[in-house]
């Protein structure tokens, strides 16, 4: 079943409140999957849906001055879209490792379709690394204490450079980018097998409306 769900992560003993003193926890994290798949073992995966858009600036094309000047008249935008690699961009890791703890014990694995407008679709299924989540608490805990509790404005590159766990924090960044590589492809979706909204007669809808 695919369920619909909200923010998820209340039930997660990082957030639980220390009954003791009533205080709540520093540190207080959730996370809203557009989906989740229940299967009937028990098991849950977060579903995460990503469409990428197909449109660039017209000044990003190659050519002289003169010849991007003369491609322009036919808008400020066009059309670029290359086909999608087999792979969960780096950029994303952090969310759905979030989502999948968020969901609790019984979520081993994510499914994240990656969509484009010309190019068809990817399927593309993550699994679970909980040592990789201990270490993004890790600093996201960090991150917090430095710079939120101080409210300090982080500097670029924080943690990158110049402090005295750099080398742990880039362990961390090139594990992120190996993770997003090590996915499993459950289906390339062909652009003519994706149902699209259809206009009058059945025609499809152009991409640009003017």
């Amino acid at each position: 079943n695919i369920l619909e769900v909200g923010m998820c992560g209340a039930g997660l003993d990082l957030n639980a409140t220390d009954s003791s003193t009533g205080d709540s926890p520093r540190l207080i994290v959730g996370a809203s999957p557009d989906s989740v798949i229940r299967y009937s073992n028990g098991t849950l995966e977060v579903l995460e849906v990503k469409n990428h858009c197909p449109f660039v600036p017209s000044d990003w094309m190659s050519g002289s001055k003169v010849q991007k000047k003369q491609k322009k008249k036919f808008g400020d935008y066009r059309i670029c879209e290359l086909p999608l690699q087999f792979s969960v961009p780096a950029v994303y890791i952090p969310q759905l490792m979030m989502e999948m703890l968020s969901c609790g014990k019984n979520c081993r694995s994510a499914i994240m379709v990656r969509q484009t407008a010309t190019c068809g679709a990817v399927i593309l299924r993550m699994h679970r690394d909980d040592e990789w989540i201990e270490e993004m608490i890790y600093w996201l805990q960090r991150f917090m204490a430095k710079f939120v509790d101080e409210e300090s404005p982080p500097p670029p590159n924080f943690f990158w450079d110049g402090d005295d766990e750099s080398d742990r924090y880039r362990r961390f960044i090139q594990r992120t980018k190996e993770l997003s590589e090590q996915v499993e492809l459950v289906e390339d979706v062909k652009n003519g097998d994706i149902q699209r909204v259809l206009g009058a007669r059945g025609l499809k809808l152009p991409l640009f409306l003017d």
